[in-house]
């Protein structure tokens, strides 16, 4: 029989001095972001004839005539996707759903998120200096 002054059982009863598990106070930090925040982005836009590519046409610009996908910096606040949503839109004035933009990569090189967006078909146009131009496979290896 077990009380709390004697054990009166056969068996023996060990008598822990020290607690089993110690208790540590942890301090408090501050939360960490665990994933950089992206810089830029990009959004392939392709349907099932090849990709869409814009070429700046303002000589004064960087990238002046060359063929590049829509994309640009990422402003303060804005998530990853919210960028390439408005940049796809500022660069192309295609409203697209967000559940149509599939991330792929994050280009540690740049910190470039990359993202790839089925679209409708659609024919050239120009938008804000810029041509919007549909390529096959063997046309974007051309130029």
């Amino acid at each position: 029989m077990w009380n709390n002054k004697n054990c009166t059982c056969s068996k023996q009863h060990v008598h822990w001095k020290e607690p089993l598990e110690t208790i540590q106070q942890i301090e408090e930090e501050s939360p960490k972001q665990l994933l950089k925040r992206p810089t830029y982005v990009l959004n392939i836009l392709y349907d099932n004839e090849g990709i869409y590519l814009s070429k700046r046409l303002q000589k004064d610009k960087p990238m002046y005539n060359l063929w590049q996908v829509a994309g640009g910096k990422v402003e303060k606040g804005e998530s990853s996707l919210q960028a390439v949503l408005r940049e796809t839109k500022e660069e192309t004035e295609l409203d697209i759903n967000k559940e149509d933009c599939k991330f792929l990569m994050n280009d540690p090189a740049f910190n470039c998120d990359v993202y790839a967006t089925k679209i409708q078909p659609s024919t050239i146009v120009t938008y804000r200096a810029r041509k919007i131009r549909r390529m096959d496979y063997d046309t974007f290896c051309t130029i």
